[in-house]
């Protein structure tokens, strides 16, 4: 267990956002603090998208949650999750973003990432490209008043971390293609070039 606290430690002392369910540390280490919640198997995990902060003196962890006084608009990056796939388009609850270097507001708002602005290259299906509960990068590529266009154009935007669609374990970035490190399913994805850093 001590092997798995100090390791799991030194891996979030790397990250800089973490996502809602990912897992922080364990109870026997920390104990929950803001924006944090307890699973049944004494796991920490983020109850929102944010920065971790691991307090050594008060041993709590807690997210610093990635609020802002800009407004969203063109040219701005966010992180969301994948709700909905479609042939030609994906459906993305957004969740945190910035713009020139500073973070940006929005409440419950979705956007929309159609296929002509996913890639660079020909895609045949949107469903061949992104699943259900992926986290994305995306760059802002239009705002109105009824909707918010998205790009993962470039190799900086794109899925940052996806599950096996088998038994939903994070899938691992292994020489440019995603492999399950349980079952070893192997899976594709539009990825962008931090993918497992964010």
């Amino acid at each position: 267990m001590l092997a798995k606290i100090v390791l799991l430690g030194e891996f979030m002392a790397e990250k800089k956002i973490v996502f809602p369910g990912e897992t922080l540390t364990v109870v026997e280490e920390f104990i929950s603090g803001k924006n944090t919640f307890e699973d049944d198997e004494g796991n920490i995990k983020a109850a929102r998208v944010g920065e971790p902060v691991f307090d050594e003196e008060e041993r709590e962890v807690f997210v610093k949650s990635k609020g802002g006084k800009v407004k969203l608009r063109r040219g701005a990056v966010v992180f969301g999750v994948v709700e909905k796939t479609s042939e030609k388009h994906v459906l993305i609850k957004m969740l945190h973003g910035y713009f020139d270097g500073k973070p940006v507001y929005f409440h419950e708002t979705f956007a929309r990432l159609g296929i002509a602005s996913a890639s660079e290259r020909y895609l045949k299906s949107m469903r061949d490209e992104f699943r259900i509960g992926d986290f994305v990068k995306a760059e802002v590529e239009k705002v109105t008043k009824f909707s918010v266009d998205l790009s993962t154009k470039g190799k900086e935007f794109g899925v940052v971390k996806a599950f096996c669609a088998k038994c939903r374990k994070e899938l691992e970035l292994v020489g440019g293609k995603l492999v399950c490190p349980g079952c070893k399913f192997f899976d594709h994805r539009i990825v962008a070039e931090s993918y497992g850093k964010e």
